[in-house]
């Protein structure tokens, strides 16, 4: 068997023999990456599980401050989309959009459907606007996440 194998890796040229040890390297340089985003995961969950266990943190408390985390990651979503995008804008806490060159408020938004085509059809101030802008569609995904 052993035998074999030689035969097998003799027989290779030299850029399959680079090639194949180029490629050993990487599978273990994969694997670890792997074992230590595995282990620091775990260490996570020790740590948030013994802290619970010695009651210094409750699980509401858990809860809310996971909550604002995932708020602050929308918010920062949607700045960002606000700044590459000209039909969204935010100023002064307010989140404005524009569909058909009319500016819309966010608090406007009465109703939001999607079709199963992925056809967006808002109800904003008593009419319907359908909504084929992606940045806008990102934006309404953003906050229909609530």
């Amino acid at each position: 068997m052993l035998d074999r194998l030689f035969a097998w890796l003799f027989s290779l040229s030299n850029s399959q023999l680079f090639a194949l040890i180029i490629g050993v390297i990487v599978f273990f340089v994969v694997l670890s990456v792997v074992k230590k985003v595995f282990k620091f995961i775990m260490l996570g969950i020790a740590v948030v599980a013994l802290l619970l266990y010695f009651g210094l943190v409750t699980p509401e408390q858990l809860k809310s401050s996971a909550e604002l985390l995932s708020d602050k990651v929308k918010q920062e979503e949607i700045v960002n989309l606000s700044i590459i995008s000209n039909k969204v804008r935010v100023s002064n806490g307010v989140i404005e959009f524009c569909i058909n060159d009319v500016w819309y408020c966010v608090d406007d938004i009465e109703r939001l459907r999607v079709n199963s085509d992925g056809v967006y059809m808002l109800e904003v101030k008593d009419s319907e606007v359908k909504v084929a802008d992606k940045d806008v569609q990102r934006l309404l995904d953003c906050l229909s996440e609530d």
